[in-house]
């Protein structure tokens, strides 16, 4: 443990976890930083054209800007791993809180990293665009694997025009440029997701389906423009990991979101698996 930082080395793997926020600070392997910046836990999407009518809800609920803030953590050190348990919330400033997350990282001495989730969402809000983890990697991770819903796009409602299957990718083909910058290019029931470079592989995996979408551009920088040729892109690789995200619908011209493709439940568990290779 240093200032606000706990640090858990295993051979040439180092993570290092943010007591004050209950997040992956950075990664390293063989003393090579992996992250442009510190993971976060990520509930916000660049606006869907179909997401219209809810926008203004979700920004007052604060979605858009809700940060991680641990109220308690507890360092555990076992024989072949150590556990890491932080209860946080999830909430925008002046805002009420969102989520309620207990949160376990387990290191095994392999280097092999299990995070488990237990969230608790305000049933008073409204739905979440989503819930999972977004990962700045270091823009040389350019090769994406990945086992599920492909190779187009494919949402919670809107995956039958794909198969499942393992497809592989780069964050620049799997961007869709749709006129009008939005939430784009997710993968719907994935089992894994592979990102590498020329030397390192970054590996998550699942016994439950999630989505996975890899893009050079940050959901901020898509929702803040309104032409594709504005759009700037980030010096990261960004890779979001979600437990769930909540479908596209047509309620820009059409009914609302059905309840069965909404993000709205108010208890939820969630585990995956890290592998630095």
């Amino acid at each position: 443990e240093n200032a606000n930082l706990i640090s858990v080395k295993v051979a040439d793997v180092e993570y290092q976890f943010d007591q004050y926020k209950g997040t992956i600070h950075q990664i390293r392997k063989d003393g090579k930083l992996w992250l442009n910046q510190p993971t976060d836990f990520n509930i916000w999407r660049a606006p869907l054209d179909n997401d219209s009518l809810m926008k203004a809800h979700w920004l007052a609920a604060g979605y858009d800007r809700a940060t991680s803030r641990v109220y308690d953590y507890r360092l555990t050190e076992q024989e072949s791993a150590v556990e890491i348990t932080f209860k946080l919330g999830l909430a925008a400033v002046s805002k009420a809180r969102i989520l309620t997350l207990n949160v376990v990282y387990r290191i095994e001495q392999n280097g092999l990293l299990h995070l488990n989730i237990h969230a608790e969402k305000q049933p008073h809000l409204p739905f979440l665009p989503r819930f999972g983890l977004r990962f700045f990697l270091n823009q040389g991770f350019n090769q994406v694997e990945y086992v599920g819903y492909g190779p187009t796009e494919s949402y919670l409602d809107k995956h039958h025009a794909t198969a499942f299957g393992r497809y592989k990718t780069t964050p620049e083909s799997n961007h869709v440029p749709y006129l009008k910058p939005q939430e784009n290019g997710s993968h719907y029931g994935c089992r894994e997701v592979k990102v590498a470079n020329s030397s390192d592989c970054f590996t998550v995996q699942s016994h439950t389906p999630f989505s996975m979408n890899v893009s050079p551009y940050s959901q901020e920088e898509l929702g803040s423009k309104k032409h594709q040729y504005d759009l700037e892109k980030s010096d990261s690789t960004i890779l979001c990991v979600d437990y769930k995200m909540s479908g596209v619908g047509s309620n820009s011209c059409g009914p609302a979101l059905k309840a069965q493709y909404r993000l709205n439940e108010t208890e939820w568990d969630w585990a995956i698996s890290l592998q630095i290779k």
